[in-house]
């Protein structure tokens, strides 16, 4: 899986919406290398020629994506998108803006990004 490729046309994607200031809720990695998710979302916004929003890096969780939104959302320098990096992320920074009174995903485009569900999966069979 191209993690850096996956991030770079989500963050296109939001750049296309007309985006300028995009955050990113970047998980934390375990293995002390940067992770192809942020790679691909510095190069996104470097090939648009736009400035790096701001990064708040968190857990893979519910819990960490509602942190890094809380944090994104208090920003002086605010983002007009945020990419999370999860869909535990997400769901948690969904939490976030909700709170904070942004428009809902339903109202906006936000693209999903999403790893296929291991067959491991507790409940899938």
């Amino acid at each position: 899986m191209d993690l850096a490729a996956g991030a770079r046309i989500a963050v296109e994607h939001l750049i296309g919406h007309g985006h300028t200031n995009i955050g990113l809720a970047m998980g934390t990695n375990v293995s002390g290398t940067t992770d192809g998710r942020e790679v691909g979302w510095r190069e996104a916004l470097q090939e648009a020629g736009l400035p790096e929003g701001p990064i708040v890096y968190s857990a893979f969780t519910r819990p960490g994506g509602y942190l890094a939104g809380q944090r994104l959302l208090a920003s002086v320098n605010r983002p007009t998108a945020i990419f999370a990096t999860s869909d535990m992320q997400a769901i948690g920074l969904l939490r976030a803006v909700h709170e904070a009174g942004w428009p809902s995903p339903a109202r906006s485009r936000w693209p999903p990004l999403t790893v296929p569900p291991s067959p491991n999966t507790p409940g899938l069979r």
